[in-house]
């Protein structure tokens, strides 16, 4: 079966991939109050919402208004403590009901690692296996039913992978046919660069001013009684003095900065933060072969949370940035698999839940008002109300343009490799293919998207190239093998030197198959390739290496595959299961096993018990009888007694699983017992040389990183070691095979590694190498850059200094590029021990013009210029410009590029349809009548307004010192109630030209001291006198 294709899931219209988690209640609500909530959502543009089922259809009138409002619902049919359990057939029916309203996407379990998620608080040992089983039975409901059901989500920090189990069930078609992955990635109080942050990997020391900055709350720069009569206790006054770093010293914080650094730490060694979403992806390709959905069901920033010490805990302002960051990367840069987050939490009390906990997380709430000048709702909940949203970037239609990626193809001599086949490949998908010409130049299209440049009979030869519409990518391959007609023949013979008929003998590269045949009666076989280079054969456990160039462009090889014993039924599983899993059945069952873990059909078993009466026949039964099981079930009924199960098929011999007793079980006398028995056709392979030893040492790794070695192509089950103090590995007592070799964080360091079952092979893998450098001709704000490994295919991503520079360590020997937006720097070699220095980066200027004008006069009724009045420039989606008209009345916008604009004064579209061509200047005559000013309430308003509320105090005391010299007046935090002075002076850098606008037409005169804090004390302070 062929995946399900990406594009295929359903997703939310114009989907922007901003998601939030509704509640944590059951229930929800209507009428007037549930209008309320999805206007709300709808002004903050969000497009998934993560809700709750009391598994009777309680969220069933919520997700039907979510999916008429174009928000797609997420549904978690809840169970208190979930595990050991599965749907029933109140939570079926309730599936079946949500999916004929329109939803499609399903949680049944939630963080079974933890022991709060099990009854009594107990997780069993082989918990993992009861939750992939009981996975198996929802999957199949809900897949049955129409939906689509989740991998259960893990705690945050979780490295578990189900996803191999279900595998070795041999149920991968379950994410063939729609299964996603739900994860918790939750920041902690980690920024989104974790675990590549300067404080984690070098323990970058914290600057008074940063930790005066983050301790910043509404009346910090008070005295204790200044602050009572603000009304706050002297005991709230310093549990918020001591609450960003609980109380630890500068000192203190850096001490532990410097003691707790993990130098060369990747996601893929800590996935505790945001960045979870990564490693995930990368489990999921490396376990199946293709990226599944993920979607993050809770995860993002919860103000207050403080789990690592090295850092603040998270408040409003935080909390606001990192969440603005994040529906950011979604829109723009997230991978096509990785759909949303949604971010913990919504509310909670305006919801109905009332719990204190959920309450101090949720991002309406009344809990931080105090402490941070609030008032019912946190930052965020504007910001993306007035945070222009798109459609994501590989959703976005109207550019049908495919893109292009271009090249030339060398050898080792840097001749020309002609002939050579080239192909665009996504997972398993041929999006594009073509040869390379006499100048060994190739051509490629394929629409938008991201994809791997894969050359057959050798593999990917570059990683990750993401086009956009429109867009050419240029990808050179030097030092490649050359193209021709080469030959590998030989034959397979076991240890005794007799020929072997009827043998499978695969052909491998790089760690994957690319090639099958058969051997003759005589145990000859051959291929014929159009590639040179060193290939490995393999069938059973012999394994041969060839190599192929011009000057010797055939091999003739001896594959010696050693005998293997004759295999045998053995009982690989007995289980009794508990109450709850048994439930009322009173049965035996499992599977039968091939050697590969396939379930096999058709084969016999008997059931027999103690003391039979004379001339007894025992029941028998054949497995695959039920359709709906998965291939190589069987089961029995049983009764009070105890039995054995033995396979009877005749072709092999079985083990007997005896000892089945079904009384007198203590604590459970006169219940329901039910047992799991599995088969599996094994061969004794003891008999078999297995002393092969694969060690190695890894200058630049980290103690503790993980270290992989996998037999041929089998990628669901490996052995693992770590990196011990000395940076070194050791692998023993393995039997004769092909294998290959991967380092956590990096990939494939070895592939084709043979062993005889007596060898030793030793490795040195440095990744100490350096790339680092500096990017030019930066955009405003951009400041994120791309690292992608063409030789292992890993990903590292980068944050550039204000002035462009960046930094990658602990890199392996290879070949490299660097990505800035749309912007390509490739063929990039590191030696894995040195540094290298990159010349400059420059990012191509290319932009489309933007030299048009739109320029003009505003007058009133009586044909005189409007003086100091504020000019909006928008677009159809946001504000693109403000200016303030002169004493004649002017306004000019320049540098304006192709499009259609508009022209706002005081909230009111003064003209529009004004069409751009990046070139041109228009010119318009805008008349203004001001409106009927509302009563004046206060002579003059003083409005403060800071873009970092953490810098309000600063701006309060600032201004406190400055007042006193000032004409009388409110001093204040609220544009409405400013409306109502006669003059109103703007202070700080966070009042909106739109606030401007708003308090002009309400007949206000304006001073605008609107500036940032420092220019802003130079200046509110007087000059000395001379």
């Amino acid at each position: 079966m062929s995946p399900k294709p990406l594009s295929d899931f359903p997703r939310p219209p114009h989907d922007n991939g901003r998601g939030v988690h509704w509640s944590a209640s059951l229930y929800h609500p209507s009428g007037e109050d549930l209008r309320f909530w999805i206007q709300e959502l709808q002004a903050m543009q969000i497009k998934w919402v993560k809700i709750l089922d009391d598994g009777g259809g309680s969220s069933l009138d919520l997700a039907r208004a979510l999916l008429d409002h174009g928000i797609m619902p997420v549904v978690r049919i809840y169970r208190e403590r979930p595990n050991p359990g599965h749907l029933g057939g109140r939570e079926t029916e309730a599936v079946e009901r949500l999916i004929q309203a329109g939803v499609h996407y399903f949680e049944t379990n939630n963080e079974p690692d933890l022991p709060a998620e099990w009854q009594n608080n107990h997780r069993p040992a082989n918990w993992l296996d009861i939750v992939v089983d009981n996975f198996i039975i929802d999957a199949d409901i809900i897949l049955d039913a129409g939906g689509l059901p989740a991998v259960p989500a893990m705690g945050p920090g979780s490295k578990d992978n189900i996803i191999a189990r279900v595998a070795e069930r041999g149920r991968v078609d379950i994410f063939e046919s729609g299964a996603w992955l739900a994860i918790h990635n939750y920041t902690l109080n980690h920024p989104l660069d974790y675990p590549y942050d300067p404080v984690n990997q070098q323990g970058q020391p914290l600057t008074q001013e940063e930790y005066e900055r983050l301790a910043a709350w509404q009346y910090s720069h008070l005295t204790p009684e200044e602050a009572e009569a603000k009304g706050v206790s002297r005991d709230d006054y310093f549990k918020f003095q001591r609450w960003a770093w609980d109380g630890r010293s500068l000192e203190e914080i850096n001490q532990l900065r410097a003691e707790a650094q993990n130098p060369g730490h990747t996601i893929f060694d800590d996935a505790n933060c945001f960045r979870a979403w990564e490693f995930w992806g990368q489990l999921v390709f490396d376990t199946l072969g293709f990226y599944i959905p993920v979607i993050s069901t809770e995860g993002g920033p919860v103000v207050g949370w403080g789990d690592d010490r090295r850092y603040a805990k998270v408040n409003p302002t935080t909390q606001a940035a990192w969440q603005l960051e994040i529906v950011r990367f979604l829109q723009d840069e997230a991978p096509e698999w990785y759909f949303t987050c949604c971010t913990w939490l919504l509310a909670s009390k305006p919801l109905g839940d009332f719990s204190p906990t959920w309450d101090q997380m949720s991002w309406y709430t009344h809990a931080w008002d105090l402490q941070f000048g609030l008032n019912g709702e946190l930052p965020i909940v504007q910001l993306l109300k007035d945070t222009p949203a798109q459609v994501r970037h590989e959703l976005r239609k109207g550019e049908d343009a495919p893109g292009r990626v271009l090249g030339r193809v060398t050898d080792r001599t840097e001749a020309p490799v002609v002939g050579l086949t080239l192909e665009l490949r996504r997972e398993d998908h041929i999006f594009a293919s073509t040869q390379t010409d006499g100048d060994g130049r190739y051509a490629l299209e394929a629409p938008a998207g991201t994809y791997d440049l894969y050359v057959p009979w050798y593999g990917p030869a570059s990683h990750s190239i993401s086009l956009d519409p429109g867009d050419t990518d240029t990808v050179d391959l030097s030092g490649f093998d050359n193209t021709g007609t080469y030959h590998i023949a030989g034959v397979a013979r076991d240890d005794m030197g007799q020929p072997q008929a009827g043998l499978e003998v695969e052909l491998h590269r790089n760690g994957l198959s690319h090639a099958v045949t058969t051997t003759a009666g005589d145990g000859s076989f051959a291929f014929e390739l159009p590639l040179a280079g060193e290939y490995a054969l393999v069938a059973g456990r012999g394994v041969a290496l060839a190599k192929l160039d011009p000057a010797r462009p055939r091999a003739d090889v001896e594959l010696i595959v050693p005998q293997v014993p004759e295999p045998r039924y053995v009982v690989v599983r007995k289980r009794l299961l508990d109450r709850e899993e048994t439930g009322n059945r009173h049965l035996f069952y499992g599977r039968v096993l091939d050697e590969q873990g396939e379930g096999m059909s058709g084969i016999e078993l008997e059931m027999r018990w103690t003391d039979p009466a004379p001339g007894t026949t025992f029941p028998r039964t054949r497995t695959g009888q039920d359709p709906s099981k998965p291939a190589g079930y069987y089961e029995f009924l049983n009764s009070a007694g105890e039995f054995e199960i033995q396979v009877v098929q005749g072709d092999y011999e079985s083990e007997v699983a005896d000892g089945l007793v079904t009384t007198g079980i203590p604590g459970r006398e006169g219940e329901p017992i039910t047992y799991e028995v599995d088969f599996q056709l094994m061969a004794d392979m003891s008999a078999l040389p297995s002393a092969s030893v694969v060690r190695g040492h890894v200058p630049g790794g980290r103690q503790g990183q993980a270290v992989h070695l996998w037999k041929s192509n089998e990628k669901t089950a490996s052995l693992q070691t770590t990196l011990d103090a000395g940076l070194s590995f050791r692998f023993a007592d393995l039997p004769a095979g092909l294998y290959d070799l991967e380092l956590s964080g990096i990939g494939t360091i070895r592939s084709e590694l043979a062993l005889d079952g007596d060898n030793e092979v030793e490795i040195t893998f440095p990744i100490q190498g350096a790339i680092i450098g500096r990017v030019q001709n930066l955009r405003p704000g951009q400041r994120s850059i791309t690292l992608i490994s063409e030789t292992y295919g890993f990903v590292r991503r980068g944050q550039l200094t204000p002035e462009g520079q960046y930094r990658f360590t602990n890199l392996p020997a290879g070949v490299y590029r660097l990505e800035v937006g749309d912007a390509v720097l490739p063929g990039l070699r590191c030696d894995g021990t040195r540094v290298l220095a990159v010349p400059v980066f420059a990012v191509p200027a290319g932009e489309p013009a933007h030299n048009s004008i739109i320029e003009g006069t505003v007058l009133d009724s009586d044909g005189h210029p409007v003086a100091d009045l504020v000019v909006l420039l928008r677009t159809v989606a946001e504000t693109i410009a403000t200016d303030t008209t002169g004493a004649d009345g002017r306004f000019r916008f320049e540098n304006l590029g192709a499009g259609v604009y508009q022209l706002v004064i005081a909230g009111v579209v003064a003209a529009q349809g004004l069409v751009l061509d990046g070139e041109n200047t228009v010119t318009q005559e805008l008349h203004y009548t001001p409106v009927a000013s509302m009563p004046k309430t206060f002579q003059r308003y003083y409005l403060l307004g800071t873009s970092d509320a953490a810098l309000m105090p600063e701006l309060v005391r600032l201004v406190g010192n400055w007042i006193s010299s000032q004409p009388g007046g409110v001093l204040g935090f609220d544009p409405r109630e400013a409306r109502l002075a006669e003059t109103v002076v703007l202070l700080g850098d966070g009042i909106s030209d739109e606030t401007v606008s708003e308090l002009q037409a309400a007949g206000c005169r304006t001073e605008d001291l609107r500036q940032d804090l420092l220019s802003l004390a130079e200046t509110l302070t007087p000059s000395p006198p001379a």
